[in-house]
This record gives C-alpha cells, structure tokens and sequence, in this order.
C-alpha cells in the first residue's frame, strides 16, 4: 500500500529529475551558444569587425547623436531666450526664472528611472518618438506662454565595454556641439525679433520646438531596437552582436533582464554614489555656464545678438577637445588620469573667470578662460561615465547604475540654476565661487578618493591567485558575484 508520504516523496524525485533535466537541457544550449559566439568571434576579426562597427555606428550611434543634439538644444535655449525678453515678457522676478530652471530637474530626476525601465519594454524606437515629440511640443507651447538616461543604456546594447567609451565620447560630444547650433541659431532668429509681432525668445521656442516634433514623428524610422530588430544585419552579423554581449566574461552567460533586484544592487553599491558625487563636480557649473554663458558673453559688452554667434566657438572647441580627449583615454586605457586633468582645466578656466569677468581691457582673457572652462567640463563627463561603466561588472546591474548616476547627478542643475544671479553681473562671484567649488570638492577630490580604493582593493584581490580562487568557487558564483569577484580588477 503506497502512503501519502511516500507518493509525496516520488512526486518530489520526478520533480527533481524533471529539474535536472531542464538545468542540463539549458547548460547544453548555453554550451552550444557559447561555441557559437568563439566562431563568430573568430570570424570578425580585424576588417571584418571594423566593418560591423561602422555600420553599427552609421545607423545607430549617428542617429542618437542627432536626437540628443536636438534634445540638448531645446534644453539650454532658454539661456539664449533671456537676452530676448523673456523675462521682462513674462515678468519674472530672478527668484522666479531660477526656479523655472529648478523645475525641470526636479522632474528629470524623478521619471528618470522609470523611464528607462519604460524604453526596456517597449523599445528604443517608440520610447524616443514619445519622448522627442512631447519635449518638442513642451518646447513649442512655450512660445505661446505669457504670464528634463536611457540612450547610455541603449548604445550598451550594441557596444562591447571598451567599443562603448568611444561611442559615449562621440554621443555626449553632442552636448557641447549643441550650445555652438543653440547660439547660431540665437543668432540667425535674433533678425525676427518684433517679427509679426512677437519677440524673438518666442521665435526662439517656436522654431525649435516645431523641428523637434518633426523629428520625433520621423524617428521610429531610424531607430533600430536591438540587434536581433536590425534587417540591416547579417545573421551572423546579428548573432554576433547578440552573443558577446551574452557571453563577455566567460561561458557562464550573464543576465540581460533589468530586474528589481538589479536595481537593489546598484543601490548598494558604493561605486555607483561616488561616481554621483563626481557628476555633481560637472552637472553644476556645466549647467549654470549653459544658461548663464550668452549672457556672460554680452555682459563683455556685445549686443544681444552677437553674444549669441560670440557664444558658439566655446562649444564647437569643447566639442572637438571632448572627442580627442576621449579616444586618447581609450588608447591608453586611462579614466581617472583624463578625468582629473579635466577637472584641473575647469580649475584654471575659473580661476581665469573669476580674476578677469568686469574688467573691459582683459574681454580676450575672458573669453579664453570661456574657452578653457568650456572644453574642460565637457570632456570631463565622458570619460566618468566610461569609469563607472567599466567598473560595474553584468549588464543587469550596469544598466541600472547608467540610469541612476545620471538621475542623480543631473539634480546637481538645481543648485547649477540658482547660483548665477543677474544682479551680481557680470562678475557673478557667487556662480563662479559655487562652480569652482565643485568642481574641486566634488570633481577633484571625489576622482582621487575613488581611484585610490579601487586601487586599494585591486592590491588585495592581487594577493589570491588564480587557482586559489577557482579552487574557492565556481564559475557560476564567480559570474554571479561580478564585479565583487577575485578576479575582477578595476580599471584605474
């Protein structure tokens, strides 16, 4: 006679052999993936792979280029909106325009996260046509007014780590490149002004705001989801973008699913807050000098239109001296080094500001420490998110932590939109002091603190061996520790 206890006993062994086979089925399809992606990887070597990335860059990273251009545009043109009436417009008082500014960070940081979660789901393409087209028409509507992660996370679905800090160097590029099209267009839409009659900050919102939401209508187009969406691929093409990114660290393969638990872990990890904190050192004067730079410049005594075209050369050099910078720190596989003498720079450029802003015989110095400031922030900030990104081992957690260090270190623009105050022009002690301040406490500092405990616990990790280690673990708890493995070393 067969007992409840022992039917349960035999329910609970098929269970278990059904468990082992499903655990073996999946270990012999990984085993087989995995020797899918050493012949791929065999196979796209040398002009093969340089082919593959080109075409990867021409339909993904140049497409994303442009659209957060275009964002970052519509970001910042309100700097160039005041030198146009915005404020005598709209009666604002300083108090009232700085907290407009604070608004928008408030909110970016909020739906920051939960933004990126949304992309996960529903796909690059029709998040971003969502998203262009509404700050497009946010953008558009304030011209009729009369009384803001995620692509970082895109590119890392199509990027090995080493290839993505190139590729983050050229997207943020984008930043600096869009103050120089901000000021010339300031410049061009400055001939408007009274224009049926309405002032040129409103032509200002208006035109962009229009081409922004055509773009968004236009861009789920051009923007391809993922590797295996992209018809432009061969299939060893797509297989191969596919399975590095799955097998990256070994034959174990990593999860690629953004997981709560993901989140929990980037929470917890120290690496994650510091490089907050080094953001801070760049979200806060990048922004004030994004807002605040036409009017730094036409305090110089230029006219309002001419500062906007006078505002452009500071950011196409920024531009260029952010590229350069970058593919050298990927050349010599530096991060820490480059963002330390970034940050050097923004030091010099404000200590030049700061000496020289009120005093008419030195416009020419002025405007080099405009230069030098400019150049130095921006290319400070790629690099930084290429330390974190190196330094975060699995893609889960890596996604999640690219969403958080930018939602937080953006919130530095809330103290970054109040510290330059229009009655302390044009010296602006408290903007410049603030500025210089984190840049050196939180850039300078938080840079050298990290890299000295990352160096720290690389030293004691050097102390196991290899086989002491693989005789402690396997490679499946190895794989789940990341990068709290022996075997990880951070990059310096």
């Amino acid at each position: 006679m067969t007992t409840p206890a022992l039917n349960q006993a035999h329910g609970m062994k098929n269970i278990s052999v059904e468990m082992l086979e499903s655990v073996k089925d999946e270990s012999s399809a990984n085993a087989a993936e995995y020797q899918e992606y050493l012949r791929l990887d065999d196979h796209f070597q040398g002009p093969r792979k340089k082919k593959l990335l080109w075409k990867v860059d021409s339909r993904v990273l140049s497409v994303l280029a442009v659209l957060y251009l275009i964002g970052y545009v519509d970001r910042s043109n309100i700097g160039n909106a005041v030198l146009f009436g915005l404020k005598e417009d709209l009666k604002l008082t300083v108090e009232d325009y700085n907290n407009a500014l604070m608004s928008f960070f408030f909110t970016y940081a909020l739906f920051d996260i939960p933004s990126v979660l949304l992309l996960k789901r529903i796909g690059p393409a029709l998040y971003l046509e969502i998203a262009m087209t509404g700050f497009g028409l946010v953008t558009l509507c304030t011209a009729f007014c009369f009384n803001k992660a995620g692509l970082v996370f895109i590119l890392s679905t199509w990027y090995s780590t080493y290839e993505l800090q190139t590729r983050i160097s050229i997207f943020y590029a984008g930043a600096s490149a869009s103050g120089a099209f901000a000021g010339l267009l300031g410049y061009a839409i400055a001939n408007l002004d009274h224009k049926l009659g309405y002032r040129a900050w409103r032509w200002i919102f208006g035109i962009e705001g229009l081409f922004t939401v055509l773009v968004g209508l236009t861009c789920y187009f051009f923007v391809a989801d993922t590797p295996t969406k992209a018809r432009w691929l061969s299939d060893d093409e797509r297989n191969y973008l596919v399975l590095r990114q799955k097998y990256a660290h070994g034959p174990v393969p990593q999860s690629s699913t953004l997981q709560w638990k993901y989140v929990r872990q980037a929470l917890c990890d120290w690496k994650g807050w510091f490089g907050c904190i080094i953001f801070w050192g760049n979200s806060i004067p990048v922004y004030g000098l994004s807002y605040t730079l036409p009017t730094i410049v036409k305090n110089l005594g230029f006219s309002a239109a001419k500062a906007q075209g006078m505002a452009a050369p500071p950011y196409i050099f920024a531009c260029i001296v952010t590229v350069v910078v970058s593919l050298l720190s990927d050349k010599y596989k530096k991060r820490s080094l480059v963002i330390f003498s970034a940050y050097c720079g923004t030091v010099v450029g404000y200590a030049i500001l700061i000496s020289t802003s009120g005093k008419t015989h030195l416009t020419g110095v002025t405007l080099f420490g405009v230069f030098v400031t400019a150049a130095s922030l921006y290319s400070a900030l790629p690099p930084t998110m290429a330390w974190i990104a190196n330094n975060i081992e699995g893609q889960a957690k890596r996604a999640a932590v690219l969403a958080i260090v930018p939602t937080i270190g953006q919130l530095g623009g809330v103290i970054g939109s109040h510290i330059y105050l229009s009655n302390q022009a044009p010296k602006y002690p408290v903007g410049f002091g603030v500025s210089l301040a984190a840049a050196v406490g939180c850039g300078l500092i938080g840079t050298l603190v990290m890299r000295y405990t990352l160096a720290y616990i690389n030293r004691q990790r050097d102390k196991m061996s290899p086989e002491e280690v693989h005789a402690r673990y396997t490679e499946e708890e190895l794989t789940d520790m990341g990068d709290k493995s022996p075997l990880f070393r951070y990059i310096l």
